[in-house]
């Protein structure tokens, strides 16, 4: 098994975002995945789109993908090197972001966001620097959101 952000087939990297997919629709809390893998050419590979889930929850993901090592134009080896995983309430504020937009002053630039729900202001302390360590995969992201929904229902 790879490392969590390593190196990955292209087709591998599908079939496990398929699987994690699949156990959220299961579980009733993905209501769409609109998520879209395209080719952006000379060996990168951009997923984009949104993830619909209950409550209103919406996780706006864009990733960026290089192809490492020797080129395979039938399974090429991708690995992220760009992401953001926005989340929000549909219409209203964003909850959380992880991303790694130059962020200076850490050894790298995994951070966290985090906002107040009801205004929409960044919370005190945001960003929080994660590092590479505590990046998380999209099914991670989504588990938090999940977290986060049953959590706050009345």
């Amino acid at each position: 098994m790879p490392p969590r952000h390593g190196p990955n087939t292209l087709r591998n990297y599908v079939s496990t975002h398929e699987t994690i997919m699949e156990q959220f629709f299961r579980e009733g809390f993905v209501e769409s995945d609109a998520l879209e893998l395209v080719s952006a050419g000379n060996g990168v590979f951009l997923m984009q789109g949104v993830i619909s889930c209950k409550g209103g929850l919406v996780c706006t993901v864009e990733k960026l993908m290089e192809t490492v090592g020797a080129p395979d134009r039938d399974n090429p080896r991708i690995q992220t090197f760009r992401y953001s995983y926005n989340v929000s309430v549909a219409g209203m504020h964003n909850l959380f972001r992880y991303d790694n937009a130059d962020h200076h002053g850490h050894e790298d630039s995994h951070h966290r966001h985090a906002f107040d729900p009801v205004t929409g202001a960044q919370m005190p302390g945001s960003p929080e620097w994660i590092g590479e360590a505590r990046w998380p995969t999209l099914g991670e992201v989504l588990r938090e959101m999940s977290d986060w929904y049953w959590d706050h229902q009345h």
